[in-house]
């Protein structure tokens, strides 16, 4: 499913005039993926937590190799063309947003893929697997630097248009 089609989706749900909030990422129009900070990198220091795990027999290494993720992260300007030009929904606001500290980092990282976490590895494997996280984050605390990385974090505030 592309962007606008979402967008058109999520409109559909909402009656004429509501708002919607989006909390999402957005990279740079030049991004080198292979080394520079994106939000890429926050799933991939979660794989590497997993992995830790299976090799441990805290999870089930099967489960790891077959944990799908599907991710989208629109260059910037793209994604304000898209909403711009999309004529369900008007722009409202859209500002970027700073995480303080590696806590609040870890704490949103874990709003995120805590549901799907658990319901692909049971219950029980979050709390370790964010423990490790965290203990990985705190390694590596470039990656909640978003004002040096190739990425933003957006709140996106969107009304549905009234149509006559």
């Amino acid at each position: 499913m592309d962007l606008e089609t979402f967008l058109h989706a999520r409109a559909q749900e909402l009656v004429s005039n509501e708002l919607m909030a989006i909390v999402t990422y957005a990279a740079h129009d030049v991004v080198d993926f292979s080394t520079d900070l994106y939000a890429g990198k926050e799933l991939e220091l979660l794989g590497s937590c997993l992995m830790d795990m299976a090799r441990l027999g805290l999870v089930s290494e099967e489960k790891v190799d077959t944990y799908n993720v599907p991710t989208y992260f629109p260059h910037l300007n793209y994604l304000k063309k898209i909403l711009e030009s999309n004529e369900d929904l008007s722009l409202e606001e859209m500002d970027r947003k700073f995480l303080p500290n590696i806590e609040t980092y870890v704490s949103s990282a874990r709003a995120v893929h805590e549901v799907l976490n658990e319901k692909h590895f049971g219950e029980g494997v979050v709390d370790e697997l964010f423990d490790r996280f965290a203990k990985k984050v705190m390694k590596f605390p470039e990656i909640t630097n978003f004002r040096n990385s190739k990425q933003h974090r957006l709140f996106i505030l969107l009304r549905r248009n009234v149509h006559a």
